[in-house]
């Protein structure tokens, strides 16, 4: 069986909020709910909230859903990729999560021309190459990639830098 969206949104939920609260905590730029940035998500923010407290766990719910789920994320073979592959869409956005998992992809066949194009986008390609390979060589290379990001980001390093970052990873 693949990812499913309940899974991955379960999965990712034990990081932004593991008590399943959705109570308004400071977060970078204003106030979050369940990893929902005021800041970056003002209407949204702002709808969830006026909901009360202990009824808000199906608007947070619609929310993932409808603004990080892709429906062909279920096509992923593994489910423990489907889980990272989605939570990283949540954390820096479904482009940078596609191309991550490309990069593994391409990283772990080791071809010059590479097995995909890493375009950021999540189509058959992308799907076949991934339930094609080691399922836990291919976690632990997304991990790394997806690690390497992070870091660089933590560090308020720019681009460049994190490309250098991702490379050495590959590496």
């Amino acid at each position: 069986m693949g990812a499913t969206f309940v899974d991955c949104f379960e999965w990712m939920m034990n990081f932004e909020d593991p008590k399943r609260e959705y109570a308004v905590v400071g977060d970078v730029g204003g106030h979050s709910i369940s990893g929902i940035n005021s800041h970056y998500w003002p209407a949204q923010y702002a709808a969830i909230e006026a909901i009360p407290q202990p009824d808000r766990g199906v608007a947070v719910e619609a929310f993932y859903l409808q603004n990080f789920w892709i429906p062909r994320y279920a096509e992923l073979a593994n489910p423990e990729l489907g889980k990272r592959v989605f939570d990283f869409a949540v954390n820096d956005g479904r482009g940078r999560s596609t191309g991550t998992l490309q990069a593994a992809i391409n990283a772990l066949h080791d071809t010059t021309a590479g097995l995909v194009v890493e375009d950021g986008l999540f189509g058959p390609a992308t799907i076949d190459a991934a339930n094609r390979s080691i399922y836990a060589s291919l976690v632990v290379m997304f991990k790394e990639l997806r690690a390497a990001h992070y870091l660089a980001n933590a560090a308020g390093l720019p681009q460049r830098v994190v490309n250098v970052l991702v490379a050495r990873a590959r590496a």
